[in-house]
């Protein structure tokens, strides 16, 4: 491992105007303080990197340490620091610094970014829109000003990423663009767009991906690009200098980066093989019925015992080697964890951990029968609505590869030899959004996917799939009791071809039932009868064609008649941390409990706020997920909200992972005074070190 500060030039002819490169890091994976997994979906060890001075930090899947190197001489020096609970449960930042993007001339200089639509905690957006193949769209409002420009392609835009922006205004944006569909290959490509619209010019990135990477390029203020290279055997990062002085310029790396290498070319096919593999006749439901599916394994919560736990290897009873993910702890835990071989149903995943069998088997040697879960072909299989395992061998079988890729629609397959995702949606700025259990972090969870890493995979349709769906998902905004029997609701959709709305109702979030469809349910705004003193709901719209689209996030309301009524506020908007599904469905959770002990509660999204009279309420329940800094757990106007229903008597009940550390670690000397004067919080650190909290006897919270 060493430092290298010679300055290396490509020709001269090619850096006329004076753009180089050096490289200011690079190491053998051997020396690296953390190992690489090499696994059927990916090969994990860095995720993340951050440059600041003479430091250079990693962050890995396990999502648990820093690990920093700092130069001295020409060499470096490691260390490791633990992370906040916030990024190791909700993708969330360390000092600002991961998993945002940059923009240096911004009023805060770091993005959220959710698939090509970026905010900042002032309210601030960048856009990158793929349109089409043949336009890319770059929009900007920021307190600087407002921008809008489209760049046209020749046809092969595959997608677009966000990397940041200079103090000057200028902008670097990583376009993929299509070689070929089918098979899949791409080209990548670094645009410096400048402060006015201008592409000052392009650089070509070699096509090389040993790790799998959440990021490998970054910027810092004064447009200087860093990129994370890992080759075969360790990895690089490279510094461009000078790019930002450049004009109508294509420039590219040295002549020994001209090869192409990628992860997915090199990861194990071995999988477990069912003895018995059919092609089965019947349809599945629907597209929206498949990816409900998905759904409820990303979404099921479930108490593990230490009988359901084997962080170390150990012999299960049945005579195979069983190891269980080591996220999973004693008490209570969310996401189906990953199984070798497994293909059990939710209720079968409920039985067997009732029943002290093992959370999960990441030993991928041998099928135990003392462990459940799914793998990733069991998974889709699940989804596909199959009552036998089709490994990813098989699935050529019963799929047809699609004829491109703008071609997928939701629920169908991304499929390699050894691993298959199920494609959610397509991201504004082209990437794909999966669900998938996969090995990176041993779960069903959802994942964002550039096309260049999707080398060696082919979009297939189920041959037994309905080929129907809506796009047009609603956002419920509240659920109101007009009366004792009547509920009100409000939402919000693109009503462009849609014949209806479907209404779904369930009052233990297990069963969905639907009540009411769209020959009745036509306008945005509507009344129904509750018949029953508390539920929860749901809703999809439907399009003229009958295609249905995924379902909106859950709201619910009772009428029991106890005096005081409660008010759930949904204040979780953020879809690119912890939780990433299609609409969320936390109300639930607050709702069930006021249903135990039957108060009277109804529920709306933040964004109803300015319709709604705090104080007609005896309590409000307001949750902000992992909402944090670029996305706020309490905007300056919620704060005015708040204030004037607490000083008038109001009961406040605020629950988020990242409300200290937005408000008082990273807050105004207002924020501050709210967390501390009206939350009644004191921020102590923002390491807790702990998963699980008990009330304090005495307290509200016992008991």
């Amino acid at each position: 491992m060493k430092l290298l500060i010679s300055l290396l030039l490509l020709s001269a002819t090619l850096f006329a105007q004076n753009v180089e490169y050096r490289i200011i890091f690079e190491t053998k994976y051997t020396a690296l303080p953390f190992p690489i997994r090499i696994t059927s979906s990916g090969i994990y060890g860095v995720e993340d990197f951050n440059i600041e001075n003479n430091r250079i930090e990693f962050t890995t899947y396990d999502r648990e340490h820093v690990y920093t190197f700092t130069s001295s001489e020409n060499s470096y020096t490691t260390s490791h620091r633990s992370l906040v609970p916030a990024f190791e449960t909700a993708g969330e930042e360390t000092g600002n610094r991961y998993f945002t993007k940059e923009s240096y001339i911004s009023a805060n200089s770091h993005f959220i970014d959710n698939g090509g639509i970026l905010t900042n905690q002032a309210g601030e957006t960048i856009s990158i829109i793929a349109e089409n193949k043949s336009t890319l769209r770059f929009k900007t409002d920021l307190i600087t000003g407002k921008s809008d420009y489209s760049f046209s392609l020749g046809g092969d835009l595959a997608c677009a990423d966000f990397i940041g922006m200079d103090k000057l205004g200028n902008s670097f944006i990583l376009v993929e663009r299509f070689v070929t569909q089918i098979p899949l290959s791409v080209k990548r490509e670094v645009w410096v767009i400048s402060e006015n619209g201008s592409l000052r010019l392009k650089l070509e990135v070699p096509s090389i991906k040993y790790l799998s990477l959440a990021r490998d390029f970054r910027i810092d203020a004064e447009g200087n690009l860093y990129h994370l290279l890992t080759e075969l055997e360790g990895l690089k990062i490279f510094k461009w200098t000078n790019l930002i002085h450049s004009f109508a310029k294509t420039y590219t790396y040295p002549p020994e980066y001209n090869y192409t290498l990628h992860y997915n070319r090199l990861l194990p096919t071995e999988e477990y093989v069912p003895e018995v593999q059919t092609e089965e006749t019947s349809l599945a439901v629907n597209r929206a019925t498949a990816l409900r599916t998905a759904d409820t394994y990303v979404m099921q919560k479930y108490s593990c015992t230490s009988a359901n736990l084997a962080p170390t290897a150990i012999t299960a009873p049945g005579g195979d080697i069983v190891k269980t993910p080591s996220w999973l702890i004693v008490g209570f835990n969310a996401r189906v964890p990953y199984k070798w071989g497994g293909f059990n149903t939710i209720a079968q995943f409920s039985t067997g951990i009732l029943g002290n069998k093992f959370a999960g088997d990441i030993h991928t040697d041998g099928v135990s029968s003392d462990a459940v879960g799914v793998d990733c072909s069991g998974f889709v299989s699940r989804c596909w609505q199959r009552t036998s395992h089709a490994s990813t061998a098989y699935m050529p079988n019963i799929s047809t590869v699609l004829p491109d890729w703008d071609a997928l629609k939701p629920a169908d397959g991304i499929l390699k030899s050894g691993h298959v995702r199920l494609f959610v949606h397509k991201n504004p700025n082209g990437s794909l959004r999966v669900v998938e259990s996969a090995a990176r972090n041993w779960d069903v969870s959802y994942w964002s996917f550039q096309l260049s890493d999707l080398t060696s995979y082919n979009p297939v349709l189920y041959n037994q799939m309905e080929s129907s769906f809506s796009f047009q998902r609603p956002i419920l905004h509240s659920a109101m009791a007009v009366d004792t029997a009547t509920v009100e609701f409000t939402l919000q959709c693109d009503t462009t071809n849609v014949q209806g709305y479907r209404l779904y109702r369930s009052t233990n979030f297990l069963v969905w039932s639907l009540v009411a469809n769209e020959t009745v349910l036509t306008d945005t705004i509507f009344e129904f009868p509750l018949n029953k003193d508390a539920a929860f709901y749901r809703v999809s719209s439907v399009l003229k064609d009958g295609s249905e689209s995924h379902w909106s996030n859950v709201l619910g309301v009772s009428t029991y008649l106890k005096t005081n009524k409660i008010l759930i506020v949904d204040g979780f908007e953020r879809e690119t941390g912890n939780w990433q599904g299609a609409g969320n469905p936390f109300v639930f959770r607050y709702g069930k409990a006021l249903v135990q002990d039957q108060y009277r509660f109804e529920s709306i999204k933040k964004s109803r706020l300015p319709q709604i009279n705090l104080n007609n309420y005896f309590a409000v329940i307001w949750f902000t997920g992992d909402q944090s800094t670029a996305d706020e757990t309490f905007s300056d106007s919620e704060q005015t909200m708040v204030k004037a229903y607490l000083e008038l008597g109001g009961n406040l009940f605020a629950n988020g992972s990242e409300i200290g550390w937005d408000l008082y670690n990273k807050g105004t000397s207002a924020d501050k005074l709210f967390f501390n004067n009206y939350l009644k919080a004191a921020y102590i650190n923002d390491n807790a070190s702990a998963k699980i909290v008990n009330g304090e006897t005495g307290s509200p919270f016992s008991g």
